[in-house]
C-alpha cells in the first residue's frame, strides 16, 4: 500500500557563519566532493518502504553556489516530515531552518538525527518533534508508521531510541535502542543519491561497518555507533561496491572508522584508524 506522508530529508553545508543561507565553508573537508552519507542510506530504506520520492536535498551541489535556495526551502516545506542530519559545525544552521520551515508549516514533524544530535539530544528537541538518537535505520520505519496513523499525536512511547516531544510540550526519553547486528547491517538496502548529488561528486563513499572497541578521548564513534565492531558480511559489501560504480564511476572513499578485524590491543599496529582512497 502506497504511503501517503510525503518526506523531506537535509543534510546542511558548513557555512563560514554558521547561518543557514550563509556561504559555503571551505576546508579540509572541502578538498574533495563527497556525497551525504547518513541520508542517502535513509532515503533507500524509505524507498523500500514504498515512500517512493523523498525530497532529497543537498545544497553542496544545488545551482546556488551551494548556499541553501528557496528553491530547496520551499520542497521541504511542502512536506509532511523532514528528517534533518546535523554534525555540530551544522547544527546552528540545521536548528535555523528547523524554525523556519515550522512557521511555514506549523504541522510539519521534524526528525532529527546524526552525532550532534545524538550527543546533544535535550538541546535539538528544542528546535524539533523527535531525536533519532545513534543509528536511525530501523527507527525511522517505526516512527513513520506511527506518524502514518497520527500526524499530530503520534503513539512512540514503546519505539525504542527516541527522544520526542509531546503535543503539551513534554520530552520524553524512550527506551535504548540495541545497535544493528552484522545481519541486520548487511540487511539495509542500497543508498539512493539525488542526482544533482552524483553529478557534483568527485568521490563516492562506501561504508562497511560500524562500531569501535577502543575508547579515545577525542572520538565520538562510540556515542554514535557503539563499542561493538560489526560489519557487512563479503557477499552483502561485493554487491555494495558494485552497485555504488554502476552509478558513477568516480574513486571509492571507504569510511570505515577500522578496517579488517580490530586488533586485540590498542598498542597493536592496526589500532589506528585509517580512511583509504581507493580508484576503480
Amino acid at each position: 500500500m502506497k504511503k501517503r506522508l510525503t518526506v523531506g530529508m537535509v543534510e546542511l553545508s558548513a557555512t563560514v557563519d554558521g547561518r543557514l543561507r550563509g556561504k559555503r565553508a571551505k576546508d579540509v573537508y572541502s578538498l574533495f566532493r563527497f556525497p551525504a552519507r547518513g541520508i542517502p542510506q535513509l532515503a533507500g530504506i524509505l524507498h523500500r518502504e514504498e515512500y517512493p520520492n523523498p525530497v532529497v536535498v543537498n545544497p553542496q551541489y544545488n545551482r546556488n553556489r551551494g548556499r541553501f535556495s528557496r528553491a530547496e526551502f520551499d520542497a521541504l516545506a511542502a512536506c509532511d516530515v523532514v528528517g534533518i542530519s546535523a554534525i555540530t559545525r551544522t547544527a546552528p544552521q540545521s536548528y535555523e531552518l528547523a524554525g523556519e520551515l515550522k512557521r511555514v508549516n506549523p504541522r510539519l514533524k521534524i526528525i532529527f538525527g546524526g552525532p550532534h544530535t545524538t550527543t546533544m539530544p535535550e538541546e535539538a528537541i528544542r528546535y524539533g518533534d523527535i531525536v533519532a538518537l545513534h543509528e536511525g535505520d530501523f527507527t525511522l520505519q517505526e516512527v513513520m508508521a506511527r506518524l502514518e496513523d497520527d500526524l499530530d499525536a503520534p503513539l512512540l512511547d514503546d519505539v525504542a531510541g527516541l527522544v520526542f516531544k509531546r503535543p503539551d510540550g513534554e520530552v520524553v526519553y524512550t527506551a535504548e535502542r540495541p545497535f544493528l547486528t552484522t545481519e541486520e547491517l548487511s540487511s539495509l538496502p542500497f543508498p539512493i543519491f539525488a542526482p544533482e548529488e552524483l553529478r557534483g561528486i568527485s568521490h563516492n563513499t562506501i561504508t562497511t561497518s560500524r562500531g569501535c572497541p577502543f575508547k579515545c578521548e577525542f572520538c565520538d564513534v562510540i556515542v554514535n555507533f557503539g563499542g561493538q565492531f560489526r560489519f557487512m558480511d563479503d557477499d552483502s559489501t561485493i554487491e555494495l561496491i558494485r552497485y555504488v560504480t554502476r552509478l558513477r564511476r568516480t574513486p571509492l572513499f571507504f569510511g570505515d572508522d577500522l578496517h579488517g578485524q580490530p586488533p586485540t590491543h590498542p598498542t597493536d599496529p592496526g589500532a589506528h584508524s585509517l580512511h583509504t582512497v581507493a580508484p576503480v
